[in-house]
């Protein structure tokens, strides 16, 4: 059995006494003989369950109650009523969420018995509120994971490069300050997050082209080792107003997809181009390709095809980011046999 703490509010002070001799045996049971009273209880101990009585002086009981719901939605509100007005019971549905009505005259074990159900109805309600929280930091925790793979790959693979002579040091003095920077973007990023704040888009005119190579040099070493890789980059293209940090997290994220989806062996190309109104940025594999009736799921949180190895998190990043730019991104077939992947930069910043 549930027990909970049980505040009953009635003008009538020989109701009152009664409803807690009744409850007290199950419950945990405050008075108060108005509102006002009522509020100051409260404001000492916020209470599981609150039942009041409609007809009282200065706040009727389901002023009280729509308060309750405005500051404190958590605890179970019961309205106790004598009337059959329908306005009222329309306007404790609407105004203030009233879990159930009681009318007097109430039979006591019938009334133990409802208090008992709406607690066990707010323990449920609870307990599945927590799971979807878990869920959800879960799933932050899940992308923070993928981003900072990605992140910090280069640092794993900068040593390895000076010591197989790969590198000159200014280049991998290069890789590490580009991977710091982004590192430093996806801090900033989380602490937005954390303080309940969208994280935001500081865009300043950058050229697509630099982005593309600054996240395939990330990426060098590792993500890419053991495919083909074939660049179409322009040097003549405009700048576009652009987040490099998170437009590089994209090619990023883009690029290694699709090497792991040709394999070893395979191939992969990346193409900027200056299309209508703006700037395309292309992605092509030669893996086995997404399934027609799954070319749109694919950007879905939490839709993987490939089991316990994706949790299904890096397209729909990719997509928030492009669509933070006010573009599109989209997913198709390619001309290499495997996917193709279009996102689409607007001249005119949205």
């Amino acid at each position: 059995m549930v027990r909970g703490q049980i505040l009953v509010v009635d003008d009538e002070v020989d109701h009152l006494s009664l409803l807690k001799v009744i409850l007290r045996r199950d419950f945990d049971v405050r008075t108060a003989a108005s509102g006002g009273e009522a509020l100051d209880l409260v404001a000492e101990a916020v209470p599981d369950l609150i039942i009041a009585d409609q007809r009282m002086p200065e706040m009727s009981g389901l002023d009280l109650l729509a308060w309750m719901r405005d500051h404190h939605p958590d605890t179970v509100r019961i309205l106790l009523t004598a009337y059959s007005d329908a306005g009222v019971l329309k306007d404790a549905i609407n105004t203030a969420g009233v879990y159930r009505f009681v009318n007097k005259p109430w039979d006591p074990e019938l009334l133990r018995i409802d208090l008992r159900r709406a607690l066990e109805h707010r323990s449920s309600q609870l307990e599945l509120e927590r799971g979807e929280k878990l869920a959800v930091l879960g799933g932050l925790a899940a992308a923070v994971a993928h981003d900072l793979r990605g992140v910090l790959s280069p640092f794993g693979v900068a040593p390895r490069l000076l010591r197989e002579g790969k590198a000159s040091t200014e280049e991998v003095a290069d890789l590490l300050e580009r991977a710091a920077a982004a590192a430093h973007g996806l801090a900033e990023e989380l602490l937005s997050i954390a303080r309940g704040r969208p994280p935001e888009l500081r865009r300043v005119p950058a050229s697509l082209v630099e982005v593309v190579r600054g996240a395939v040099s990330l990426c060098r070493g590792s993500a890419l080792d053991g495919v083909g890789l074939d660049l179409s980059l322009p040097e003549d293209l405009p700048t576009l107003d652009l987040s490099s940090d998170r437009c590089m997290r994209l090619v990023g994220n883009l690029a290694r997809n699709a090497a792991q989806a040709a394999g070893p062996g395979g191939r992969v190309a990346i193409t900027v181009s200056a299309v209508d109104g703006g700037q395309r940025l292309r992605v092509d594999d030669s893996g086995g390709g997404v399934p027609d009736d799954l070319l749109e799921r694919v950007f879905d949180p939490f839709f993987t095809t490939r089991g316990d190895a994706g949790h299904g998190l890096g397209l729909a990043t990719c997509r928030a980011i492009v669509a933070g730019h006010g573009g599109s991104l989209d997913c198709g077939r390619s001309e290499l046999g495997g996917a193709r992947f279009d996102a689409f930069f607007p001249e005119t910043p949205a």
